[in-house]
């Protein structure tokens, strides 16, 4: 369980990496909205190509190990996303409450989710029977 708890900073590693491509590459021609859209999306990307090689390289033992590693790597996210947030003086409960508003056209919880379910839906693929 190690390894996959260590492979969360690579994960985190990657979401910078997009974070920082999103502010260079595209955000200026797209506007905010439309940049954070963007970067939900490559950033499921990021994570699925990352966690698919992981659930080849160390396959995990089970269904229930893979849902553990899912829901491990899923509370992690939100509770270095709260910091994040909160850590800023500026920002309240309610900014983080925001980030989570699917209603409000927020895509953020699409992508912890997508975090959580990674490792269930692709150890799943990996081993049908």
């Amino acid at each position: 369980m190690k390894q996959y708890l260590a492979f969360w900073f690579v994960l985190l590693v990657l979401a910078f990496i997009n974070g920082a491509l999103r502010e260079i590459v595209y955000k200026n021609s797209v506007g905010e909205p439309w940049a954070h859209h963007i970067s939900v999306v490559t950033g499921i990307l990021f994570v699925g190509i990352a966690v698919w090689y992981i659930v080849t390289k160390w396959s995990f033992t089970s269904m229930r190990q893979a849902i553990s590693v899912g829901a491990l790597w899923c509370v992690l996210t939100e509770i270095f996303e709260v910091f994040l947030i909160l850590s800023n003086p500026n920002n309240t409960v309610a900014d983080v409450l925001h980030a989570h508003n699917v209603a409000a056209g927020e895509m953020w919880l699409l992508f912890v989710l997508w975090v959580g379910v990674a490792p269930v839906l692709f150890y799943g693929l990996r081993n049908k029977t």
